[in-house]
């Protein structure tokens, strides 16, 4: 008999453009009849509303698949099941939608197909974009929904002191991706906030301009018919300029800002269809959907083809509401073939640890991620009425192990090809307010960010039996860092001019009246891995702390202060101390060759 095993697994995951919404585009073969949309629906919505009632056979109820978007126009195609509404004006969908669409948006209905019979998507591996390969992960701790059941025993039930009744409470949906090697920042960004992405050659000579408006989540654009540059199908194009000079070779922080004072939103996609130059096209297609909003006549850059050699710079920058995330579980059984999917969706990354010891590898962990629901391709149950699917079944593409990476323009998906990070090759900087000693006894160093996600639950129907959270939302953050730091040689130790653990210890982050960034500053850190170490060094995450990288009393201006460092007597030579160091914020700059960051 074939069985699952967990080494024919596959786990992906993708941005989402609004909590829940997973972005997957599908149709259905077959479908059946048409009602358009009265309204236009932002990603997130769960209802579409219509002129007129929104009719289906009788006892169809739960049973009803539809397809929103026309690929266009309207928004891309997207599959989701009705659990509300039917024969009324305003329906309610099973999980929110992954895009926008205008009014007038067609929505095509399909009842789903009888027990035994498998809800087809027409299979495309250009629809698929929840493909993106988080790290090397040896095991994953899968969000499936934790049931809470209360007990409620009553007075004089005769009951021999059992409860008398069960009742359902909340469901949580935790999950979590530990100690993944790192081979890019992939999965930084997402319990910190954005990615701004620009080349590091200027590509201000190849220019052409947005025709509309795009929003968040978009994955067709409008480009109008300014300027002479050509884009063939496969270009790498950047966005998010309102000027004809291209950004590039830079880094930024959560205060810079473009000429017109909007925060900076540059980031890079590839076009699936070709643009002639001084012609409109008012429907290209992107590998991926769009991190960003981005207003209309924004210029957008051609850029050259991605090698080997041609890098990136990535600014991993805060902000106050995270990113949700889908994650997708696929497995197949032993022969390859009939697969178990789950989907997870509206994830926000509550807590992250990025971890470093000595002989070892860069590691990273998405320690606790909460979901707000999950949908899953197993349909029938055999104590359910006939042909009614299981709670949170719906259609959606198969992803398996020959779907995983970023999604391009020909159909197929790229999986990093990189070597990880070595804790060999990171350069260690303490003390000082921009952080600039070289400490060289570090033994190992843990970077943790917790962001006190917090799901809600409000009174309001849930139907299709869910009792999942409705939102979550992030509380305050707090970063902290652990660090095995020997003390240096005696004869450095006893220096007046020196600087130590043991001495920042004492100085609590309070310089007085030292000669320079004088009070109650702390201190700098800066933390690089570098890819390349050996060669010319333009591959490497480097952590700055704070994020301007200079320590400065003052609020909303310290840096990292060391709250414990015990230096023990004990079997370690040179003797070693475990500091435990608190701080503000950072930023992450990451210089690679991936030209899209999810």
């Amino acid at each position: 008999m074939a069985i699952y095993r967990s080494d024919q697994a596959s786990v992906t995951f993708a941005a989402e453009a609004a909590q829940g919404g997973y972005p997957e585009v599908g149709d259905i073969t077959g479908a059946g009849s048409s009602s358009n949309t009265n309204a236009a629906a932002v990603a997130g919505a769960r209802t579409l509303s219509f002129a007129s009632a929104f009719t289906v056979s009788s006892g169809a109820n739960l049973k009803v698949l539809v397809v929103i978007g026309n690929d266009g126009d309207k928004g891309p195609k997207e599959v989701r099941r009705v659990v509300n509404g039917y024969n009324t004006t305003t329906i309610t969908l099973d999980t929110p939608l992954g895009f926008a669409h205008a009014s007038a948006c067609p929505v095509t209905r399909k009842v789903t197909a009888a027990d035994g019979t498998e809800d087809l998507l027409i299979d495309s591996d250009a629809n698929k974009y929840i493909t993106w390969f988080p790290g090397v992960y040896e095991s994953v701790d899968c969000p499936d929904p934790e049931q809470a059941f209360e007990p409620r025993y009553v007075l004089g039930g005769l009951t021999n002191r059992n409860f008398y009744q069960m009742y359902a409470g909340n469901e949580t949906l935790t999950g979590s991706m530990g100690g993944m090697v790192m081979l890019n920042g992939f999965p930084l960004r997402f319990p910190i906030g954005k990615v701004v992405t620009v080349p590091v050659a200027d590509p201000s000579t190849s220019v052409r301009r947005l025709g509309a408006a795009a929003v968040k989540g978009d994955l067709y654009i409008n480009i109008n018919a300014t300027g002479s540059t050509a884009i063939a199908a496969g270009d790498y194009i950047l966005f998010g300029n309102e000027t004809t000079t291209a950004p590039f070779n830079a880094f930024y922080t959560s205060s810079s800002a473009r000429a017109d004072g909007s925060k900076v939103t540059y980031e890079i996609r590839q076009v699936l269809e070709a643009i002639s130059a001084s012609t409109a096209n008012t429907s290209v297609k992107l590998n991926a959907p769009l991190q960003f909003a981005h207003i209309a006549s924004d210029y957008v850059f051609k850029l050259p083809t991605p090698s080997t050699s041609t890098y990136y710079k990535h600014s991993i920058i805060e902000q106050v509401a995270l990113d949700s995330l889908t994650w997708n579980v696929n497995i197949l059984d032993d022969t390859g073939a009939n697969p178990w999917q789950r989907r997870y969706i509206g994830g926000k990354v509550g807590s992250m640890t990025l971890s470093a010891e000595s002989g070892g590898l860069l590691t990273g962990g998405w320690d606790g991620v909460n979901f707000l629901d999950m949908v899953h391709n197993m349909k029938a149950h055999p104590d359910l009425p006939t042909n009614q699917p299981m709670p949170r079944y719906t259609a959606m593409q198969n992803i398996t192990s020959a779907q995983v990476g970023r999604p391009t323009y020909d159909s197929t998906f790229v999986r990093p090809a990189t070597a990880p990070y070595y804790y060999s090759q990171g350069v260690i900087k303490l003390f000082t307010a921009t952080g600039a000693l070289e400490v060289a006894r570090v033994a190992s160093v843990n970077l943790s960010i917790s962001n006190s996600t917090e799901p809600k639950y409000y009174v309001g129907a849930q139907y299709d039996g869910r009792r999942a959270p409705r939102e979550q939302y992030e509380g305050n953050r707090e970063y902290t860092m652990s660090a095995s730091i020997a003390v240096p040689d005696s004869a450095d130790q006893a220096k007046d001019d020196s600087r130590s653990l043991f001495k920042e210890l004492l100085i609590g982050g309070d310089y007085r009246q030292g000669t320079t960034a004088q009070g109650f500053r702390g201190f700098g850190i800066n933390l690089k891995f570098i890819r390349d170490i050996d060669g010319d060094q333009n591959d490497y995450i480097e952590i700055v702390i704070p994020e301007d990288g200079t320590a400065a009393a003052g609020g909303n201006e310290q840096g990292a202060f060391i709250r414990a460092a015990p230096h023990n007597i004990g079997e370690d030579s040179p003797i070693t101390a475990d500091a435990d160091i608190v701080f503000r914020n950072l930023v992450i700059k990451v210089q690679d060759t991936e030209p899209i960051y999810p």
